[in-house]
C-alpha cells in the first residue's frame, strides 16, 4: 500500500502552503519585494497614499512630477486692470511661463466706438511689478478686420494696452476682436 496515498493535511497546512500561490482571480497584496525574472505585463500600476503627480520609476521608487522641472504655466489674469467699462470681455487671461508672457482676450465694444477715437482696452501690470512688456514706450500693432475692411491700430503705451479707430466706419457692436501679445522679460 501507498504511504503517500492516504495522508491528510488539515486546513492549516494546506493554507501554509498556498501562502505564495498566486492565482488570476483573486487581489494580491505583496508586503515585500517581489522580484520578476521576466517581463510584466499590466493594464496600469497605482501607487497608493500619493496624488496623481506621482511617477513610478523604472529603476524602483517613485518621485513627484513637479520635481522633474520644466516649464509650469502659472495664471496671472488678475494682474491685467483698468479694464474699460464699455467694452466686453468676451475671453481675458495672462500667462506666465517663467520669463515669457502672454496676453490674450477677445473684446467687442457695448456700444458703438467713433472713428479716430483712441479706447484704453486694459493696464498690464502696476508699478510695484513690472511685467510689462519690454518694447517702446509706444509700439503699434495694426489689426484689420477682414469683414469690414477697416483697421483699427493697437497701442502699447507704457502699461496700457489701446485701440484707435483710424479709418472712416466706427467700432461697432457686432466686431468682435481677438488679440494676442507675447513678450519676454
Amino acid at each position: 500500500q501507498d504511504p503517500v496515498a492516504n495522508t491528510y493535511l488539515t486546513q492549516s497546512e494546506v493554507d501554509a502552503k498556498l501562502t505564495n500561490y498566486v492565482n488570476t482571480t483573486n487581489n494580491q497584496e505583496i508586503n515585500g519585494t517581489k522580484t520578476f525574472n521576466s517581463n510584466v505585463n499590466a493594464s496600469g500600476f497605482a501607487k497608493t497614499g500619493k496624488d496623481d503627480t506621482s511617477v513610478l520609476l523604472a529603476g524602483g521608487g517613485d518621485q513627484l512630477l513637479s520635481s522633474f522641472g520644466g516649464a509650469q504655466v502659472e495664471d496671472i489674469t488678475s494682474l491685467v486692470v483698468t479694464l474699460h467699462s464699455n467694452i466686453t470681455f468676451n475671453y481675458l487671461k495672462l500667462t506666465r511661463i517663467s520669463t515669457f508672457y502672454t496676453l490674450m482676450m477677445e473684446i467687442q465694444p457695448k456700444t458703438q466706438i467713433n472713428i479716430s477715437t483712441q479706447t484704453t482696452i486694459c493696464t498690464v501690470g502696476s508699478i510695484s511689478n513690472s511685467i510689462t512688456p519690454p518694447t517702446p514706450p509706444n509700439t503699434t500693432y495694426p489689426i484689420s478686420f477682414a469683414t469690414k475692411r477697416k483697421t483699427l491700430t493697437c497701442v502699447y503705451s507704457y502699461k496700457d494696452f489701446q485701440i484707435t479707430t483710424d479709418t472712416t466706419e466706427a467700432w461697432g457692436i457686432n466686431d468682435d476682436v481677438g488679440l494676442q501679445f507675447s513678450w519676454m522679460l
